[in-house]
């Protein structure tokens, strides 16, 4: 770590000097040119001295750690047309510098989809559909369904947590005074939880909100002869199956969002996906996107 920091600020010493050389002669385009060169590494060889530099073309060092070679010809760092080229190529970092944590390792679980981004988890048998709701301010995306029977199903990904460990869910849907029913929650596959009905339907006032329904999971392994996951990322399935009791006498239920995390505490911010699924383009009818 001492090393890191080191480094980081001999290349910042060696940027500000370019940058008051540059400007000296009169050239801020120059300043900055000679910045991305010393970030990129000079095509033609030479380097300050440090070590685990990257060759360029033509034998030269660009003196910093994975440094980048510059694309062809030209010098100063810049390719024979004469640009800068800034991007890094697969084994060479950014003018950021090396992440301090790891670049590869993943979270256990890790899903946050909201509005027609949870198309993409679920699954071509469910029977719920998206559609967006409202006008203007008040437009509320979800996976719809409107019946008893319909369903959803979502994608979970668990193939990074061992059998035994557990993980939470978190079930964003719409709540409402009029026209909303009952969805029983259920999970299979890889996961297992607790059967859990979930109703939408709030008894008074003039309202149509978010809420949050926390599942507890756990991953199981599969049982020998069972069905394969329909896809790799599908490990566990989430389901919503709507009920036939309902308090309003109607029977829709909308899902806003869904989040997974390895712990219920770092759901804390999906209490708010809900009120930040609203589509970037006005509409003025309601409107059904298939």
């Amino acid at each position: 770590m001492a090393q890191l920091v080191i480094d980081r600020i001999e290349a910042a010493i060696a940027t500000v000097t370019a940058r008051r050389a540059a400007a000296q002669q009169g050239s801020q385009c120059a300043a900055v040119q000679a910045e991305m060169a010393l970030a990129v590494g000079a095509d033609t060889g030479g380097g300050d001295g440090r070590p685990n530099g990257r060759a360029s073309d033509t034998g030269g060092v660009d003196g910093r750690p994975n440094g980048r070679a510059s694309d062809t010809g030209g010098g100063a760092g810049r390719p024979a047309g004469g640009a800068v080229s800034v991007g890094a190529e697969a084994g060479g970092v950014s003018l950021l510098g090396r992440p301090l944590l790891s670049a590869t390792v993943e979270a256990p679980v890790g899903l946050c989809l909201k509005g027609d981004e949870l198309t993409r988890a679920m699954l071509n048998t469910s029977t719920f559909r998206f559609l967006v709701e409202g006008t203007d301010a008040k437009m509320k995306p979800g996976i719809i369904g409107t019946r008893p029977g319909e369903h959803a199903e979502f994608c979970l990904d668990v193939s990074r947590l061992q059998p035994g460990e557990g993980f939470a869910a978190l079930l964003g849907h719409m709540v409402s005074y009029e026209h909303m029913g009952k969805a029983r929650v259920t999970c299979s596959g890889e996961c297992s939880c607790a059967a859990t009905d979930v109703d939408a339907y709030v008894k008074g006032g003039k309202f149509s909100v978010f809420k949050a329904h926390v599942l507890d999971l756990s991953r199981v392994r599969r049982r020998p002869g069972a069905a394969l996951p329909p896809r790799p990322d599908c490990g566990c399935v989430l389901k919503a199956t709507i009920l036939p009791d309902s308090g309003s006498g109607e029977f829709k239920f909308k899902v806003l969002s869904l989040m997974t995390a390895s712990k219920k505490g770092e759901l804390k911010w999906g209490h708010q996906a809900g009120f930040n699924v609203r589509p970037t383009e006005p509409r003025s009818a309601k409107t059904e996107i298939i």
